[in-house]
């Protein structure tokens, strides 16, 4: 899951944020209100161990970004029968109590019943968060389904009471019709219809409908690449295709390489770094079969895509001029 509201990041945990992890879960002052006053006392491998583990059908454990800087994290489990138990903790003591959870709440939300397919959200507080249960409440419309009064004892074995919330799809999308922030999903087979209009205009005249439809069919089963589609509410507004590439890379170091194939933007969203937060979740995706570098191209007279490229932190490496030959016979 990626989600980008304004300045605001919501994105998957990887390997790369098990030190930022670490020191958050090992912090007694972030922890205390999860049971935990004393933090949990891990260690990055385990983290990064665990990480590896995630997927979008069981857990999910995000990073909360602010202009880029992590700021805290976001989980959802799958509890089953479409049901999805959520979590959040702003870390850095500096951003809380600026009304950053509720905007992350209410896009987070939004994305697991608009998007993941879950029809019915759990969330969870101490007995003593009174400011959560008001957010809860209030603002997004839980309904108090108990309150389990020292039903648990936290690190130092004190009694602990909590108090369980649920929320409904239907009510959620009847008081939050039209949520406004851009989302990214990796693609599959189902999007067809979604993604071979946009690889159409990016290719035009290149290709036929159906001849992009059968090569979007082919990409979207492949091991060895990922198309990753952004949408705004119900309309897709943009794609990149990236994959993994086995042989030589001009300007790498060999083995396998990160390579951006594509990337398109609805003229409408352009400018908004739409492009530049799905390239950034093509790169993390890379990462997480093991690349250590990632790579793209354009022709030498593309150069409004060459600023692109160094304006998200690609490095020149070379330019090539291409010949070919007819054979006779």
């Amino acid at each position: 899951m990626f989600i980008k509201k304004e300045n605001l990041t919501i994105r998957n945990a990887t390997a790369k944020d098990a030190n930022q992890l670490a020191a958050w879960w090992n912090d007694g002052t972030v922890m205390s209100h999860a049971g935990f006053p004393n933090g949990l006392g891990t260690i990055p491998e385990k983290i990064a161990a665990d990480l590896a583990s995630d997927s979008d059908e069981t857990t999910r454990r995000h990073i909360i970004e602010l202009s880029g800087k992590p700021i805290g994290e976001m989980n959802y489990r799958n509890l089953g029968d479409k049901t999805a138990i959520i979590g959040i903790k702003i870390c850095d003591f500096a951003e809380q109590n600026k009304g950053y959870g509720t905007v992350l709440l209410i896009v987070f939300i939004d994305a697991l019943f608009r998007y993941m397919g879950y029809e019915t959200i759990d969330i969870d507080t101490n007995l003593t968060n009174t400011r959560a249960q008001k957010v809860y409440e209030q603002k997004l419309g839980f309904r108090k389904i108990c309150v389990n009064e020292n039903s648990w004892r936290n690190q130092l074995g004190e009694l602990q009471s909590q108090v369980c919330y649920m929320l409904s799809k239907e009510d959620w999308l009847t008081t939050h019709p039209n949520v406004e922030y851009v989302f990214i999903r990796r693609s599959d087979t189902s999007d067809i219809s979604i993604l071979t209009p946009m690889t159409l205009t990016l290719y035009a005249g290149d290709h036929t409908y159906d001849e992009l439809a059968d090569e979007n069919t082919a990409l979207l089963t492949s091991y060895n690449d990922a198309v990753f589609i952004a949408f705004d509410g119900e309309s897709a507004i943009g794609f990149t295709h990236i994959s993994l590439r086995h042989d030589y890379v001009e300007g790498t170091e060999g083995g396998t390489i990160g390579y951006l194939e594509g990337v398109y933007t609805v003229e409408n969203y352009r400018n908004k770094g739409i492009a530049r937060a799905l390239v950034s979740v093509g790169e993390k995706w890379t990462q997480s079969k093991g690349c250590k570098e990632f790579a793209s191209d354009c022709t030498l007279e593309n150069t409004e895509s060459l600023r692109f490229h160094l304006k998200i932190g690609f490095e020149e490496v070379g330019r090539i001029i291409c010949f070919k030959k007819d054979l006779e016979g």
